[in-house]
């Protein structure tokens, strides 16, 4: 063999190595994100109990308790921890004048649960016409957000929640929100979950798990 021919035989070795090297990669990554999206989908289909469990989210562990709001007229698990947001810092997340009376944050500030009540009657049967009304809006107000879609469930104590989800804009970031509305006393409740939109796939079924679970005081006939 002359020299040509064997340095010609070293460099097809090293590209058959680079290959098989390069192939080993791309399955290990595969894999990767075949097992993560196996343990994703048994999360979704197999949610914690979030009233016993710690719930893993992301790379974070949750413990939940059942919180009072509103005058304890609504309850509500939220994740130990999370507490209302100080005023300087609502200020600065929430600008309006108009922001929320209640907001339950975690320490760093963008996992946020927000609590409101809007000045208009709303009983079961209106909750649906009510997300929808309010998606119009938002869509026509704020064209660049992406919206996903509106649904309803029924709360432990037999009250209609209405919720949609939506990618909205922030100043450095995007965010996914849970908005929700529900009757309480005849008025409109209005609550809203958001965090960074990266977080959201892994916040959603969580979240989902939470709403099922609120339980809003008795109705009363508006005045």
């Amino acid at each position: 063999m002359t020299p040509g021919e064997k340095a010609s035989g070293n460099e097809t070795n090293k590209e058959i190595a680079i290959e098989q090297n390069a192939h080993t990669e791309t399955k290990e990554m595969n894999d990767e994100k075949i097992a993560k999206a196996a343990a994703n989908r048994y999360a979704a289909e197999h949610p914690a109990d979030i009233r016993t469990d710690t719930v893993k989210i992301g790379e974070a562990s949750f413990e939940f308790e059942q919180t009072g709001i509103m005058d304890d007229k609504v309850k509500i698990f939220l994740p130990a921890g999370f507490s209302d947001m100080p005023e300087d810092a609502a200020k600065i997340k929430y600008p309006s004048s108009d922001r929320p009376k209640i907001i339950k944050s975690n320490d760093r500030g963008d996992v946020n649960f927000t609590f409101d009540t809007l000045d208009c009657p709303l009983d079961d049967d209106s909750v649906a016409d009510l997300t929808d009304t309010m998606k119009n809006t938002m869509k026509r107000l704020n064209p660049s957000y992406r919206f996903f879609g509106t649904g309803k469930l029924e709360t432990p104590n037999e009250k209609v929640l209405g919720f949609m989800e939506f990618k909205s804009t922030a100043i450095d970031d995007f965010l996914y929100n849970v908005m929700f509305f529900a009757p309480l006393e005849g008025r409109a409740l209005m609550g809203n979950f958001c965090c960074p939109y990266g977080a959201g796939a892994d916040w959603k079924p969580v979240v989902m798990r939470i709403l099922s679970e609120i339980e809003i005081g008795e109705e009363k006939t508006p005045c």
